[in-house]
């Protein structure tokens, strides 16, 4: 209960260690997952499509060219 002292001013009589007894505010952990959607841009893709077949004859290319130095240095 309260009690008035002299000056009006409310005392609350509390247990001392109602603080420490009482729980810690339990803290909460947010995640968030986002979905990235790919955005497939058409001419884009045409052109990355070439530029792998480029790339794929330019190292079949590649690979005749030492096959045949190859073939030179064993003969």
């Amino acid at each position: 209960m309260a009690k008035k002292e002299g000056n009006g001013v409310a005392v609350q009589n509390f247990h001392e260690d109602a603080v420490d007894e009482w729980p810690a505010p339990k803290q909460i952990h947010s995640f968030y997952f986002v979905r990235y959607r790919t955005y497939d841009d058409p001419k884009l893709k045409a052109k990355i499509e070439q530029a792998n077949v480029e790339v794929q004859k330019k190292n079949q290319a590649r690979s005749r060219v030492l096959e045949a130095l190859n073939a030179k240095r064993v003969s």
